[in-house]
């Protein structure tokens, strides 16, 4: 193998770091811009209208309520948040943000957001 072949190859690999760091990158990006969308439609600032805005459950949502929700987040915001994510169909993370935050398992997240959305197009209906 001559320099020119090993230079190649090191450039080549460089290149497919730099690919991989920039994909990274691109999708905290997607998540910060789904956070700051997230934070500009809440009530208060003016963003949606009336129709789409989410509005708060009851706490009654007949999830499992072994580990409630951190003092630092109000139910209703977290709901409004859940209900922001499966709007926006990301239903996964909406998933991933409900273990996160409550601690439970994959079903019970799984079920509670399904009850969420569901009790949210009722009562939009």
């Amino acid at each position: 193998m001559n320099t020119y072949e090993i230079v190649a190859i090191i450039a080549l690999v460089l290149s497919v770091l730099l690919l991989l760091r920039v994909i990274s990158l691109q999708s905290q990006l997607n998540e910060m811009k789904s956070d700051l969308e997230w934070l500009k439609n809440r009530p208060g600032n003016g963003g949606l209208t009336s129709t789409h805005r989410p509005k708060p459950l009851s706490s009654s949502t007949g999830a499992p309520e072994h580990t409630s929700v951190p003092s630092t987040i109000d139910q209703a915001s977290f709901e409004e948040r859940i209900l922001f994510l499966t709007h926006e169909n990301k239903k996964i993370q909406a998933i991933k943000e409900v273990r996160e935050v409550r601690g439970w398992g994959l079903k019970e997240a799984k079920d509670y957001v399904d009850q969420l959305e569901n009790e949210y197009k009722q009562k939009n209906l």
